[in-house]
C-alpha cells in the first residue's frame, strides 16, 4: 500500500477577499486584468520558473469560444456574482502519485478536468504545478520524492450552451453543491474518479503504484493522517524558527516511524534525525546543506548517496574529489555542502601526457630527465583542479546573489508604485464628500476595500524585502572563506608554474602543447605575464566559452627571475 494525499476541495468567496480573476492567474502563471476591481494580477514569472508545469484551460461541449480564454472567462464569472460575499470559484487540488512522470501527471490532470467538465458543464483551468523541492523543514526531498500537484479551477455556476459571451452566459448555483450533504457525495464521486483514472495511467505505465479515495478509517487502518502546518508555520519553519505546530508534526512522524516501515513523505532515517532535532531545550530547525543560495536555486546533488541518508544496507559510498580533503579555508562541512564536491575532477591525465613528451625531448639532453619536473607539473595539475572547482562553486553564488539582486529591484519598484497608488486612494477618500446616497456608499466602501488590499500588498512586498536583503547578506557571507580558497589556489598554481619555469624553460610550453581544449584557456590565463584585472566568476565564464577578452586594462603580473 503506498500512503498518500489525498485531493482537496476549496471555495472561493468574496467575504475572504478571493478573486476569481487573480486565482487563476495566480495558478496558470498568467497576466489578468480584474475589470471588477480595475486591477492587474501578473503571475508570470511562476511560467518562467518551474513551478507552472502546465497551464490550460477547457470548456464543455456546445460552450462558446470564448470559456476557454481565461482573461473573458474568469471576468465573466466576476460579473455573474453580484453579492458581496458570494461564491466565485472552487479549486479541486489533486496530487499525482509519486513515480509519475510530467506526461503521466498531465495525463490525470486534464482527463479529471474533462470529467469535471462534462458532468458539471463549466469551464475548467488546469494548471499542474511542480511540488518545492524541500519540504516543510526546508530539508531537500530524496531522489524521487519531488511529485506534481494539479489545480482545477473552475465557477460556481455551469454555462449555457450557445450563450454570448459575458455574466449572462452563467446559469444557476451548481446543484451538486447546494448543500453539505450534496457537496459531500459530489467530492465523492470527484474523488473516486481520480483514484480511479491515476491507477489506469499506473498500470498502463506499467508502474505498480496503487491509490485509494477513502480514508484510513475506512479503509479500517489504524493510521492517522499528519497534521497540517499552513501557510504561515511552514514559512517560519523554513526560516528557522521554532512553532508549535512544526513541532506536533515531528512528533507524528517520529511516533509513526516507529511503528510503520514505509511512512508518507519521509524515510525512517529521515524521521529519526528531524525527531532528534525536537529536544527540551531550545532546537534547531533543519537547515538544507546549501552553497549560500536559497531553497530557489538547487545546486546539483551527487548521483549516489551515502546508505546512511538512504536507509539502505551499507555500500561503498562515492568520495569526493582530492581537492574537496584538502582545502585550506573551507570546513569539510562546506566542502561537502557545494555543488562541486561530488564531481570528478575536469582536468585528468595532464600530468601523463606532459611526462610522455618531457621525457622523448630530454632524453637525450645533457641534464637528462629530472625528477622535480614531473612532481611539480602533479602539483600544477592538482592547484588548477582545485581552482576550477572553487571557481563554478563562486559562479554558482555570484548567479544567486545576482538573481536576487534582480528580484528584489523589481519588487521595490513594484512597492513604489503601490505606495503610489495608495496615496492617490487616501488623497480620494479625504475629499469625498459624505456618502448620503445608496451609489455613494457603494464606492465609498469600494474604495475603502481597495485601500485595505493595497496596504496589505505593501505589507506584503516590505517583507519580501527585509527576507531578499537576509538573502543576500547570507550569500556574501559564505562566499568569504571560498573567495580566501581561491585566492590561495592561485598563489600556490602560480608558484608552481614559476618553479616548473625555473626548473626547465621548455617545459611551461611542453605543459601548454599537451593541454586539451578544455583546460588550455586556464593554463594560458596563469601562465601569461599580464593577466586581466576581471573576478573569478567572469574568469571561469569566458575560460568555459572560450572567449576570453583581450582588451581589458591589464597589472603587473608574476614575472620569473632569468
Amino acid at each position: 500500500m503506498h500512503y498518500h494525499a489525498r485531493p482537496h476541495l476549496s471555495v472561493h468567496t468574496r467575504a475572504k477577499a478571493h478573486s476569481a480573476v487573480a486565482g487563476a492567474a495566480y495558478r496558470l502563471g498568467l497576466r489578468l486584468y480584474d475589470e471588477r476591481t480595475k486591477t492587474w494580477h501578473d503571475y508570470r514569472r511562476r511560467a518562467l520558473s518551474d513551478s507552472v508545469v502546465r497551464a490550460l484551460t477547457i470548456a464543455p461541449d456546445g460552450a462558446p469560444p470564448w470559456a476557454s480564454d481565461p482573461a473573458v472567462l474568469w471576468n465573466a464569472v466576476e460579473g455573474a456574482e453580484r453579492r458581496k460575499d458570494g461564491q466565485v470559484a472552487r479549486d479541486y487540488r489533486c496530487p499525482v502519485p509519486i513515480g509519475f512522470n510530467e506526461t503521466q501527471a498531465a495525463d490525470l490532470a486534464e482527463a479529471l478536468a474533462r470529467f469535471i467538465a462534462d458532468e458539471l458543464h463549466t469551464s475548467v483551468s488546469i494548471a499542474l504545478h511542480r511540488d518545492a523541492a524541500r519540504d516543510a523543514f526546508g530539508v531537500l526531498k530524496p531522489d524521487g520524492q519531488r511529485g506534481y500537484h494539479a489545480h482545477l479551477y473552475f465557477p460556481t455556476r455551469p454555462i449555457k450552451p450557445g450563450a454570448v459571451e459575458g455574466a449572462p452566459a452563467f446559469g444557476l448555483k451548481l446543484e451538486v453543491f447546494r448543500d453539505q450533504t450534496a457537496g459531500a457525495e459530489a467530492l465523492e464521486r470527484l474523488n473516486a474518479k481520480w483514484a480511479e483514472l491515476s491507477n489506469l495511467i499506473a498500470s498502463a505505465s506499467g508502474l505498480e503504484v496503487r491509490v485509494d479515495h477513502r480514508s484510513y478509517k475506512r479503509m479500517g487502518m489504524a493510521r492517522t493522517a499528519e497534521p497540517q502546518l499552513g501557510q504561515a508555520a511552514t514559512a517560519m519553519e523554513r526560516q528557522g524558527t521554532q512553532t508549535r505546530l512544526g513541532d506536533a508534526l515531528l512528533a507524528h512522524r517520529a511516533a509513526r516511524n516507529g511503528a510503520s516501515p514505509e511512512p508518507a513523505g519521509m524515510t525512517a532515517a529521515e524521521g529519526a534525525d528531524a525527531a532528534a532535532t525536537r529536544t527540551d531545550g531550545p532546537r534547531v530547525t533543519p537547515r538544507p546543506p546549501s552553497l549560500g543560495v536559497s531553497a530557489a536555486f538547487q545546486a546539483p546533488q551527487p548521483t549516489s548517496k551515502p546508505a546512511a541518508k538512504l536507509g539502505a544496507p551499507a555500500v561503498v559510498t562515492p568520495r569526493p574529489s582530492a581537492s574537496v580533503r584538502r582545502a585550506k579555508y573551507l570546513t569539510q562541512e562546506e566542502w561537502m555542502q557545494s555543488p562541486v564536491a561530488w564531481e570528478p575532477p575536469p582536468i585528468v591525465g595532464l600530468a601523463e601526457r606532459f611526462d610522455a613528451v618531457y621525457v622523448t625531448r630530454v632524453a637525450s639532453s645533457p641534464g637528462g630527465i629530472q625528477t622535480g619536473v614531473m612532481r611539480t607539473v602533479k602539483a600544477v595539475q592538482w592547484f588548477l583542479n582545485a581552482l576550477v572547482m572553487v571557481g563554478k562553486a563562486l559562479l554558482h553564488l555570484d548567479r544567486e546573489y545576482k538573481r536576487f539582486s534582480t528580484v528584489r529591484f523589481d519588487l521595490q519598484c513594484d512597492a513604489d508604485q503601490k505606495r503610489e497608488a495608495l496615496a492617490a486612494l487616501r488623497r480620494e477618500q479625504d475629499q469625498a464628500r459624505r456618502p448620503y446616497t445608496p451609489r455613494m456608499q457603494a464606492a465609498h466602501r469600494r474604495r475603502l476595500a481597495q485601500i485595505r488590499t493595497m496596504e496589505e500588498e505593501v505589507a506584503d512586498r516590505a517583507r519580501l524585502s527585509v527576507s531578499i536583503d537576509a538573502q543576500m547578506a547570507d550569500i556574501s557571507q559564505r562566499a568569504k572563506p571560498w573567495r580566501s580558497q581561491a585566492i590561495h589556489d592561485r598563489f600556490k598554481l602560480k608558484g608552481h608554474l614559476a618553479e616548473l619555469e625555473r626548473q626547465d624553460q621548455q617545459a611551461v610550453e611542453d605543459l601548454l602543447g599537451v593541454a586539451n581544449s578544455d583546460e588550455l584557456p586556464w593554463l594560458k590565463l596563469y601562465t601569461s605575464k599580464t593577466e586581466p584585472t576581471l573576478s573569478l566568476q567572469r574568469l571561469v565564464d569566458e575560460a568555459e566559452t572560450q572567449a576570453r577578452r583581450t582588451d581589458r586594462t591589464t597589472q603587473r603580473a608574476y614575472r620569473p627571475k632569468r
